[in-house]
Formats: C-alpha cells, sequence, structure tokens
C-alpha cells in the first residue's frame, strides 16, 4: 500500500509526457509555420514546389546562394530553383529522382553547390532538410547513412555545432521522425517568445514568396545578419 502513492505519481509523469509528446506532434504536423525557422521554411517551400511538378526548362538544385542569387524572372527560358540551405549533392540526389519523375521533364539540371559540399554532408543541413522537416523519406535517409562514411557528416567552420551529435544516426532519424520533444522544444518556445502569430504570418510570407519567384527569394527578406552571413559566404567561395 505505501508505494501505491509513488506508482500513481510516476504513472501520471509518464502519462503526461506522453500527452505534451503527442501534442506536440500533432501541433507541428497541423501547423508547422506556426512553429519552425527560416532555413525550415525554405526546405517546405522547395518541398512544395517540387511535389508540384511545374513544366519549365531549367531546375536548380544547389545551397542556399541560388534561392537569393538566380532569379527566374529575369530570365528569358523557364525555371524553378529547387535549392535548400547547407544542402548536398548526395542527399539532393533522391529529390532530383522525384523531380525526373514528373511528366515534364526539365532540358537542363543545373548543380550550385559550394566546393564542400561535394565531397562531405553538412550535418545541420542533413538533419535541417532531411530530418526535421521530413523533407526526405525513412529510406532515403538511411540510404544515405549507409553510402557516407559517419566521419564526412560534419558542419561548416562557420556554421552552429551539430545538435546532439554524439547520438547514433539511427537513434537521432527516429527520434526526430517521431517528433521527440526534446528536438523540436526549442523551436516552439522561440516561435511563443516572439510572438505565434507573427511566427505564422511571417513564415506564410516567405513561403510564399519562394513559390511566387519560382523558388527565389529577395536578400533583403533574408534579415540582416542572414544577408551578411550569405554575402560573406559568396566572397569565401570566390
Amino acid at each position: 500500500m505505501p508505494r501505491a502513492p509513488w506508482l500513481r505519481f510516476f504513472a501520471c509523469l509518464l502519462l503526461g509526457g506522453v500527452a505534451v509528446w503527442v501534442a506536440l506532434a500533432a501541433w507541428i504536423m497541423l501547423a508547422p509555420l506556426s512553429v519552425l525557422g527560416f532555413d525550415e521554411v525554405q526546405v517546405l517551400a522547395a518541398t512544395a514546389l517540387l511535389e508540384r511538378c511545374d513544366p519549365v526548362r531549367v531546375v536548380v538544385f544547389g545551397d542556399s546562394r541560388p534561392i537569393f542569387g538566380i532569379d527566374p524572372g529575369s530570365l528569358d527560358t523557364s525555371v524553378v530553383i529547387l535549392a535548400e540551405g547547407n544542402a548536398s549533392p548526395v542527399v539532393d540526389q533522391y529529390r532530383l529522382q522525384q523531380r525526373l519523375a514528373c511528366a515534364r521533364k526539365p532540358d537542363l539540371v543545373i548543380l550550385s553547390y559550394i566546393l564542400p559540399a561535394f565531397v562531405r554532408v553538412n550535418a545541420n543541413g542533413f538533419w535541417t532538410n532531411g530530418a526535421f522537416t521530413h523533407g526526405l523519406g525513412l529510406d532515403e535517409q538511411w540510404a544515405v547513412m549507409r553510402a557516407v562514411a559517419p566521419g564526412l557528416f560534419q558542419p561548416m567552420q562557420t556554421d552552429a555545432a551539430e545538435t546532439y551529435a554524439e547520438l547514433p544516426f539511427g537513434l537521432k532519424t527516429v527520434l526526430y521522425r517521431s517528433y521527440f520533444p526534446v528536438f523540436y522544444g526549442p523551436s516552439v518556445l522561440n516561435a511563443q517568445q516572439t510572438g505565434l502569430r507573427s511566427r505564422l504570418e511571417s513564415n506564410e510570407r516567405v513561403r510564399d514568396l519562394i513559390m511566387a519567384g519560382h523558388g527565389h527569394l529577395e536578400g533583403r527578406m533574408a534579415g540582416p545578419g542572414r544577408r551578411r552571413h550569405w554575402m560573406s559566404g559568396c566572397r569565401t567561395a570566390g
């Protein structure tokens, strides 16, 4: 009998944790733009454009530079930009296969990445683009992890440290796929601090601008800090 209150306490604690987990997962699945950040909105917009299968002559895959540096509206041919920040060719091969499965195939595919992306996978980009936003299927994530040596998954020196880098890839993938609160909680807290309505309206505007621009976004929309980072990256890349 004396143990019953403790058992009830831990049972309630467990049920409460599961309830929070389920509620968080439902929130992100139903209203991702109210939670996610600028980089993730780019991924969602690129995914929507990819699934739309616009009949264009030129398709551009790459990192954030084509998003800001190529304006399809200023070109004399039809172009769509399916680029994502911190992208890499080994991951984008699956998105390219999906695009080539469309009824109207492009005449030209352009791959635009910084040089290091051809010899390693940016860990932050892989988890943000593929797992955090569920931009890659589970089978595709496993295929990338099997094909690339663990030592070649690493952030750039100018990037933030990888979140929970010590976790095994398989476990980390499962936790991302199941919306584990530890990975998504910081985004929720940040969205609450900035205002959920404000975050939703801002993200909707960015998404709509990217899709209306066929994958292009004006540099001023990235904000001063991001614009300086992008420009410095261009200078570094030469």
